[in-house]
């Protein structure tokens, strides 16, 4: 808010990090067992914060399970940084359906060059 001090601004900013979720898509690099989860090398796995939820085929069998375990509901804003893996166009593709999924969620698509996540993703 450029009316308030920066003071203001970083305390309100402080408070606002509680609330933003974050998830990211990868592929495994080994075979493994987290928790209940077991994961094959090569298959695509979601994070909610640090951990391990979700292992599956596809980015588009994990994203709706990694959007649900980031408890979406609510966010106003979702930001997806796609990898230097993934471009503009397949990434836009793997979003489209939140889009029409979350009418109310404004939905951006940012090339991130990020090397070993195909996405990382912030709601707020």
């Amino acid at each position: 808010n450029f009316e308030d001090s920066f003071e203001d601004n970083i305390e309100a900013m402080t408070e606002e990090m509680a609330n933003v979720r974050t998830g990211r898509i990868a592929t495994a690099m080994r075979s493994m067992q987290y928790n209940d989860l077991q994961v094959t090398e090569g298959q695509v796995i979601g994070f909610v914060d640090d951990e391990i939820t979700i292992a599956a085929s596809t980015p588009q069998e994990v994203l709706p399970r990694l959007l649900e375990g980031m408890d979406i509901t609510g966010c106003e804003i979702l930001t997806a940084y796609y990898g230097d893996s993934i471009d503009w166009a397949e990434a836009e593709e793997l979003f489209a359906p939140i889009r029409s999924q979350y009418p109310n969620l404004e939905v951006e698509v940012i090339c991130g060059g990020q090397p070993h996540y195909q996405y990382l993703i912030s709601a707020e």
